[in-house]
């Protein structure tokens, strides 16, 4: 890895970016600081692996929260008027098992690289506190940014980037020559 630029997996660049969405959505609505501490629950945190697009989960994650404060048990439930699916639930569950696993090895990796801070909840094993260090919150930053997420990209893979441009252009100089023989 070169200097200070850091690649990371692509399960702590999902936590990452996902905490640093959350993180920078309630800077926007309370006057705190960057290292304020936002509580998290794995379960819906889960999602995060299964989504297409990881970053519309981050709007999703407050959604739940005020749907859980306003709707009353019975009322409004999204439960399948169905039979139960025990073969469904089965995979769902052990789906969420996984996920949770992903989600515990992502922030302990953070933590060791001393980008986010974690805090469990009191006597709530599923839920936990995130605080972004200042130098996760401009990686999750830099995260978010496409053109920022490039540059990282190409500066840790160093001379990686430059197959890839050969590929484009050879691959565009190829398809005009055919739509010319064509």
């Amino acid at each position: 890895m070169k200097g200070d630029v850091m690649w990371l997996p692509e399960d702590e660049r999902k936590m990452l970016t996902i905490y640093y969405l959350t993180i920078s959505e309630s800077l926007k609505k309370v006057d705190s600081s960057p290292t304020a501490v936002i509580w998290y629950s794995t379960s819906n945190l889960a999602r995060v692996f299964e989504a297409e697009n990881y970053k519309e989960v981050s709007r999703g994650l407050k959604d739940d929260y005020h749907k859980a404060v306003e709707t009353t048990y019975g009322e409004n439930s999204d439960a399948p008027n169905s039979q139960w699916d025990k073969e469904k639930a089965e995979k769902d569950i052990k789906q969420l098992l996984v996920s949770i696993a992903r989600i515990d090895a992502a922030n302990a990796a953070l933590v060791e690289r001393n980008l986010i801070k974690v805090q469990p909840h009191n006597g709530v094993e599923e839920r936990f506190g995130v605080s972004l260090t200042i130098q996760g919150y401009d990686l999750g930053r830099q995260y978010n940014s496409r053109w920022d997420t490039i540059g990282l990209w190409c500066a840790a893979k160093e001379h990686q980037w430059l197959w890839y441009l050969i590929t484009l252009v050879i691959g565009f100089l190829g398809g005009l020559l055919l739509q010319l023989l064509l």
